[in-house]
């Protein structure tokens, strides 16, 4: 494998009428992906179905919280989606130097751009960003 493609998708608040999209958009795409000897991987982030919920608090920062609140849960969430990346990397054993494009897809987007800037956070394990710095080749904001 050459190319891994990860993509960080949206809440879906609508299911019946978006999950038809996305499930067609994404099957579409992997036997293009297959020819090509790359790997495309889903990521539904927290708050979609089949993942960890937001709590209470959680919840309540992202409807009702401060700037400085959101700021500090977007950072959070940046970091936590940067470790899951690099696991992922790790899982698949790329080895190659910039195999990776990380895509956000809609609202997933405010959530890539949280990884970039979590990246650049001085709270970030040095290990993981010399990770994520070799192995991320780039990143695509798709359906703003």
């Amino acid at each position: 494998m050459d190319i891994l493609v990860i993509v960080v998708r949206p809440l879906v608040t609508d299911l019946i009428r978006r999950l038809t999209i996305i499930k067609g958009t994404f099957q579409r795409l992997s036997p293009h992906a297959n020819t090509r000897n790359a790997r495309i991987i889903c990521i539904n982030r927290r708050g979609y179905p089949g993942t960890t919920p937001y709590t209470a608090e959680e919840s309540r920062i992202i409807t009702s919280g401060s700037t400085a609140e959101r700021n500090r849960f977007l950072i959070e969430q940046g970091l936590n989606l940067a470790t899951l990346v690099d696991q992922i990397i790790k899982q698949c054993s790329l080895p190659k130097e910039r195999g990776v494009a990380i895509v956000g897809w809609s609202m997933g987007n405010i959530f890539l751009l949280a990884l970039v800037a979590a990246i650049a956070n001085e709270h970030m394990d040095k290990e993981l960003r010399k990770s994520l710095q070799y192995h991320v080749g780039g990143i695509l904001l798709w359906g703003m």
